[in-house]
This record gives C-alpha cells, structure tokens and sequence, in this order.
C-alpha cells in the first residue's frame, strides 16, 4: 500500500562527501580514477610505415607496444560509479559534479545514480509513478525528476500568463519537502479526479504585494491521464514564453486554460483566490499562489 505522503530530504547536504571518496571504494589498487578517454576531442592520427603513430603530428607510441592499462578503475565504470554514489549517499552535489565529467558519466548519471538518488529519498513515491510505466522509466527523466525534489524553481515577475501580479522570486534549494497524493487531488477538476498527482506544501516566500507561496508537483503517467486528454481536446495552446523549469519542456497555463479548481486555493489557504499554476509534456506541475502578508503584530500579538 503505497503511502499518501512522502518526505524528500537531502540527506548529508553541502557535504561532497571528498573526505570519504578518500577511502578505497574497490580494493587498494583502484583508488585512481580517470574520466573516460572516449568522451575526448577526436584527435588526428596516423601510422607510417615502421609501425609508429602519430597523434596530431607528434610522436605518440608504436603498434607493437599499444596495449590497454588494466591497473586503473576508470571512472566510467558503472559499478564504480555506484559505490561512490552510495558511499556519498546520494549526496545531489557529488551527482552533478559526476555529470559534468564527460558524456559517459552523465549518461550513467541520468539513467542509474539519479534514479538510485530518487529511491533513496521517496521510496514509495517513486515506486507509485512507476506503476504502470514502460521499462520502469520515469517521464521527463530521473535528473528532472531529483531537481524537482530538491529545487523550489522561484518565479518570475508579472506576466501575461498570469493572472495576478508578483515580483520575482529567486530559485533556491531547499533541506526537505512533504509532498502528498491526497492533496494534488484539491488541484485537479472533478473530470479528472481519476489522475494521480503529487503536490508539494507550498514554499513561502516574503514578497510584495502579498507574500507568495511557490509549489510544484507530478504526474503518474501524464500520457495518459484525463488532464492531458482534456488539454488536447481543447487545443490548449502551449506557453511561448514559459519552459518547466525541471526538463525544460513546453507547458500549459492552467489559468489559461480555466482548469484551476476552487479547491486548489482552499488547500493552500491562498489569498482572495489568487493561484496559478502551469503544466508540462511531462507532467511536471510548478505553481504560485498569493498569501496573506502578516506584519510583525499579526505574529506576535498586539501589545496589552
């Protein structure tokens, strides 16, 4: 039985994790990782007739003496990768540091260690958005989907995909996030009460004229929910000047599209009804809404 709420916290944040990848993670001969040499530029080669090869027209070796080095563990290697990763527990830093390495290593990334990073904070969670997909592949890839755990994605100021005015908010990481199944029912239409969709407790943020709460969410198989087939039925004209800010897909305005429920303002106690909130190919939901601003006498109480 899958829960209704999942919590995702970093775990060891801000912490690379350098001091522990220090120790042997293989045996005591592995302890010198190299990034692939696949993933280097194409260098110009060429051999002359004695059998010596020339890189970039210097002398690189000869034919007879050209043999793999078998006594390095190269950081390409899956396993390795795994260990480290593992090791580190799952620290999202030490992740995006191993994308940045080469082709090869951002390929292991976003297929495996991303998904393993998923795993490790939302079990559950992620084992409910599994249900029912392809391959056991999640839309919009496993690094889009740890961004959106990780990452309150801010907002811009006022434009004309929204229908009430903010200022900008900047995107931030944050420590833990609760996100419930229950509660991304309160953002659906009664038509589409079928779908399953996780939600975020909202982000607050002090902001002028009121204070602004940002969320964000996912789908279950988005392809196939009755949200998507109501967009295409509409024709539902997809933002030009908006991108979901964790696959950099196309998305819908919500408010556009006149699919915010009431209900959705009840659930984040939004002020005079002001939320919005976008959706894109992938199924990844990102959302603002307003929220009342307290002065320093609504917290603490008027003097007696």
């Amino acid at each position: 039985m899958v829960e209704d709420v999942a919590c995702v916290p970093w775990g060891e944040v801000g912490q690379v994790a350098t001091e522990r990848t220090h120790e042997p993670c293989v045996d005591q001969g592995c302890t010198a990782f190299y990034s692939c040499n696949g993933c280097k530029k194409d260098q110009t080669e060429s051999v002359s007739s004695d059998g010596v090869i020339y890189r970039n027209g210097e002398y690189a070796s000869s034919i007879k003496k050209k043999h793999k080095d078998h006594s390095h563990t190269h950081l390409s290697d899956e396993r390795v990768l795994t260990l480290v990763a593992s090791h580190a527990n799952w620290n999202p830093f030490l992740l995006c540091f191993l994308s940045c390495l080469c082709r090869k290593t951002r390929a292991i990334s976003d297929r495996h260690l991303w998904r393993e990073f998923c795993l490790s904070r939302a079990p559950k969670m992620v084992s409910d958005l599994l249900n029912g997909t392809k391959n056991k592949q999640i839309d919009g890839g496993w690094r889009a989907l740890g961004k959106l755990f990780l990452y309150c994605a801010g907002c811009s100021g006022s434009n004309s995909s929204s229908h009430f005015s903010t200022q900008a908010v900047a995107g931030h990481f944050i420590s833990e996030t609760r996100f419930s199944r229950t509660s991304g029912r309160f953002f659906l239409i009664p038509r589409c009460r079928s779908d399953v969709l996780y939600v975020s407790d909202p982000c607050e943020h002090s902001n002028n004229p009121e204070d602004v709460g940002l969320f964000r969410g996912v789908f279950r198989s988005f392809d196939k929910s009755e949200t998507k087939k109501l967009l295409t039925f509409r024709r539902v004209p997809r933002a030009e000047d908006e991108k979901c800010p964790f696959c950099r897909a196309g998305v819908w305005s919500m408010s556009r599209a006149q699919m915010i429920p009431k209900s959705a303002s009840t659930r984040l106690a939004a002020y005079d009804e002001k939320v919005d909130y976008s959706i894109c190919l992938n199924g990844h939901l990102n959302g603002k809404c307003a929220l009342l601003h307290l002065s320093e006498s609504d917290d603490y109480g008027e003097d007696v």
